[in-house]
């Protein structure tokens, strides 16, 4: 709905029609002359079951343009005090000179407004302006909910594809809908397609809501469906899976293998290689230009290096000068004659 700002001169508008209809079915048609200045006609519709309302309306050449509203009982005691009021804009049309307007509304309470937009004189002045509408509203041929249900087709072979239809009646818009297809799968939609992967017999029904929350459930659908029916492609794809996949699988084996195969043969052929020599640590600063040998070991004897030790002078032990050891009674014999 869309709010409307009403003039408060409508409350002066002069009234044409007022019906009031607490059945489901109303008819109503006409020419109206209205004297030059303000214009309003209006219906009021009360219907027990869903309605659906069809109007239309024109003005002569020199007429004002009109609006058409349908707003609900409530919206319409704001219409006349001239405060905000809301319209159904589905069932609405503003500022024309013609109009033709098809709907459906849940049931209730409703008035149609032909209202001047203008607000103002019908043209040219001193004319009375000419009014031509028609109203048709009826309502569900039953005030009870109900649903029929079928479907495209009701056998085949697996798998089967199968579109289901609901066509509710009665109660009140909009609807809600629950399928089962006996086979553990449901669906929310008005018309859902569902395939039937394996053989066997199958029931499906449709439960449907409307917006009073009745409820209805369909009569039970049967399908029947047969064994495979796969095409010949397929069959012939499926072979061939089953043929490729095994060579696949043994390739891929043979190949890994000989990569290690071969990969322990390079292993076992390759030299020995040693590792490298750490390099001798060098000191910073000038190294000698070459490589002295250490010296020898001094002679403990005073010979100079690499001297062997003397002979002893008298065949026998020396003391540190070279003299023998003393006779045992401590004097040595006088030396030879020179």
């Amino acid at each position: 709905m869309v709010p409307v700002f009403a003039l408060a001169a409508i409350a002066l508008l002069s009234c044409m029609s007022f019906v009031t209809v607490p059945v489901d079915a109303y008819t109503d048609s006409g020419t109206t002359t209205v004297d030059a200045g303000q214009w309003l006609y209006w219906d009021a519709l009360t219907f027990t079951t869903q309605m659906s309302l069809s109007y239309t309306g024109s003005v002569s050449s020199y007429d004002p343009n009109f609006d058409a509203f349908l707003v609900t009982a409530s919206e319409y005691s704001n219409y006349q005090s001239g405060s905000t009021f809301y319209y159904i804009v589905a069932c609405s049309k503003l500022n024309t000179r013609t109009v033709t307007v098809s709907c459906t509304q849940s049931a209730g309470s409703y008035v149609l407004i032909f209202d001047n937009t203008d607000a103002g004189d019908a043209k040219p002045s001193g004319y009375s302006a000419t009014f031509t509408y028609s109203v048709s509203a009826t309502g569900s041929s039953s005030g009870s909910l109900s649903v029929t249900a079928y479907s495209d087709k009701t056998s085949g072979s697996s798998p089967l594809s199968v579109q289901f239809y609901a066509t509710p009646s009665g109660g009140t818009s909009p609807y809600y809908y629950s399928w089962t297809f006996g086979d553990s799968q449901t669906s929310a939609s008005a018309s859902p397609i569902h395939t039937y992967r394996g053989s066997g017999t199958y029931h499906a029904t449709v439960t449907v809501a409307d917006s009073a929350y009745n409820t209805v459930t369909s009569s039970t659908i049967t399908i029947i469906v047969s064994g495979s029916n796969t095409p010949n492609d397929e069959l012939a794809l499926m072979g061939l899976m089953i043929c490729i996949v095994p060579i696949i699988i043994i390739v891929v084996i043979i190949i890994v293998v000989i990569y290690f195969v071969m990969r322990g043969r390079r292993q076992r052929a390759a030299p020995y290689a040693p590792p490298p020599q750490q390099q001798p640590y060098m000191q910073p600063g000038p190294q000698p230009m070459y490589q002295q040998p250490p010296p020898p070991p001094m002679d403990p004897y005073g010979g100079g290096y690499n001297q062997p030790p003397p002979p002893p002078m008298y065949g026998g032990p020396q003391d540190q000068y070279g003299a023998p050891p003393p006779p045992p009674g401590g004097q040595y014999p006088p030396p030879p004659y020179q």
